[in-house]
């Protein structure tokens, strides 16, 4: 931390959108980290990539990644 920053008790904070993408399912989360302090996970959510029959994968995981928000 800078010198101006402790001088105005500025601190660094940020959120995050985290996708992990396996072969079977999607996940999403939402992360909020203030300098100092451990992340927050404020929201997870994971949704099976479900194929339909004829259906290619890549629009079957388009739809879940939809589906997750």
């Amino acid at each position: 931390m800078s010198f101006l920053n402790k001088l105005f008790g500025l601190t660094y904070k940020e959120s995050l959108v985290l996708i992990d993408i396996t072969a079977g399912s999607v996940a999403g989360g939402y992360v909020h980290y203030s300098e100092g302090q451990p992340p927050k996970l404020l929201f997870s959510r994971r949704v099976p990539i479900e194929t339909r029959a004829g259906e290619p994968h890549d629009r079957a995981l388009a739809r879940s990644l939809e589906i997750l928000g």
